[in-house]
């Protein structure tokens, strides 16, 4: 079998965006170049993320070394793993749907859950009585993985605006919309959802310590 190394065979998508997975020998350059700096990078040629934080970004991406941590083994990834792809039948969770699968680290899928409450609390004690999670996941790995998704709601926030108005897309426009669909009810699973704002400016969810200060 050949060896899992972070990437994929082929490109896939996250939600209706472009995800390039070339396979790569270490996690960090792969999360920082193809994740973090390609979603962003993007985002600010569509008018959706200023310049200015962009360029944060980037210096926060020279960082990374010093926060991120190499797997001990990639694992095979859903993505895009929050509240709306999870399927629950009762109190059991039934099924995953619209996957965005690469190989990576097994933190930012944990760190995926938090932005929108997908499981809570119990989830994750649960979680680290098989695989205890150490005090700097919490503390910042998790807040810097979850940069990644807060860009692409942010560009597809842009995309649904844009596509609604005849005018380009203004900044001050996009927001991160908290949606629940029908049918992919999470009735039944612990879920600290009062912390969550139905909705996130760009502002708001991309300048928050310890994120800022880590781009300084």
């Amino acid at each position: 079998m050949p060896r899992r190394v972070p990437g994929y065979e082929r490109d896939t998508l996250i939600g209706p965006l472009h995800q390039p997975n070339p396979r790569s020998e270490r996690w960090v350059p792969f999360f920082r170049d193809h994740r973090l700096l390609a979603m962003a990078r993007a985002a600010e040629a569509e008018g959706a993320l200023p310049a200015k934080l962009l360029i944060r970004i980037e210096r926060l991406a020279e960082r990374l070394a010093d926060y991120l941590t190499e797997p001990r083994h990639p694992s095979l990834l859903h993505g895009d793993l929050w509240t709306g792809n999870v399927l629950v039948r009762g109190n059991r969770v039934a099924g995953f749907v619209d996957p965005a699968i690469y190989c990576g680290h097994p933190e930012i899928e944990l760190a995926f859950t938090t932005l929108f409450g997908t499981f809570g609390a119990t989830f994750f004690e649960t979680y680290e009585r098989l695989l205890p999670l150490d005090r700097e996941f919490h503390d910042i790995r998790c807040a810097l993985y979850k940069l990644y998704p807060t860009l692409v709601h942010v560009r597809c926030s842009a995309l649904r605006i844009s596509r609604r108005s005849s005018r380009p897309c203004r900044v001050s426009d996009c927001s991160v919309q908290k949606k629940e669909p029908a049918r992919r009810s999470r009735a039944g699973l612990p879920c600290e959802t009062s912390r969550t704002p139905k909705a996130l400016p760009i502002r708001w969810a991309l300048a928050r310590p310890p994120i800022l200060s880590l781009s300084s």
